[in-house]
């Protein structure tokens, strides 16, 4: 089984916020994907997408 996942360095209340803004104003609306949160970035680390010097990933 294949499990596709959204993860980002941000907060479940800023994912929460992203989830409750419709697509045409910036937001992700309605997904089908479970969206996670990597306050660590350590995920972020181990894919090689983490940007020390600004502190967030791609």
């Amino acid at each position: 089984m294949l499990l596709v996942v959204a993860i980002s360095v941000d907060s479940q209340f800023t994912h929460l916020a992203w989830l409750n803004t419709p697509r045409e104003q910036g937001g992700l609306g309605k997904i089908q994907i479970p969206l996670l949160s990597d306050l660590t970035h350590q995920i972020s680390k181990d894919y090689g997408v983490f940007l020390q010097d600004v502190g967030h990933a791609l």
